[in-house]
């Protein structure tokens, strides 16, 4: 097996058991490379259960931070935010800590991820939708977590930013490509 797919069972192996890495990977290009084919399929996966959120709760009736940032703010300064304040502050909170654990890891890995995932449901106005659907509308965050928190056990905090920036660059991307060719969002 070549290890583009490596990456993938490895993340596999690690939500079964959770682990401290004595030998981290370093910051490479290589290594990278393998952790972005692995965010791809990862992120077709954050795709599918945004699918599975709008059968059970219509996500368009449902006030999201970042649609009211769109409206007050400017383009620049949603895009500084989403790409760069976000990802850095998200992984400093939520992923350094997981590095400072060598006994506990599963408690610690799982614990964060789950508070990271829950901590996104303040990004929705949770009035317009009943408290058991909340873990649904977080989906998303909680499967992003996950990759998250093995990238950064295996190897740096550095490498989880470069990911979370990755994956809210993708639909910010869109967004100002669909908003600067005159497209009505």
């Amino acid at each position: 097996m070549d290890k583009k797919h490596n990456i993938l069972v490895e993340f596999i192996d690690f939500l079964k058991r959770p682990r401290y890495y004595d030998q981290k990977e370093a910051l490479s290009v290589p290594f990278m490379n393998q952790v972005m084919m692995g965010f791809i399929l990862v992120f077709c996966a954050e795709i599918v259960a945004m699918g599975l959120m709008q059968l059970i709760v219509p996500l368009d009736q449902i006030d999201h931070s970042l649609t009211n940032m769109l409206e007050d703010g400017s383009l620049f300064q949603m895009f500084l935010l989403a790409v760069f304040a976000a990802p850095l502050i998200e992984e400093l909170i939520f992923r350094w800590p997981m590095g400072l654990f060598k006994n506990n890891v599963g408690f610690v890995f799982y614990g964060l991820t789950f508070i990271f995932a829950g901590f996104h449901a303040f990004n929705f106005d949770l009035s317009q939708t009943p408290w058991y659907t909340w873990p649904v509308l977080v989906l998303p965050q909680l499967i992003l977590g996950l990759y998250l928190g093995f990238v950064r056990m295996k190897s740096n905090v550095g490498s989880s930013i470069i990911v979370h920036a990755y994956n809210n660059l993708i639909p910010i991307g869109f967004y100002l490509l669909a908003k600067m060719s005159g497209m009505e969002m």
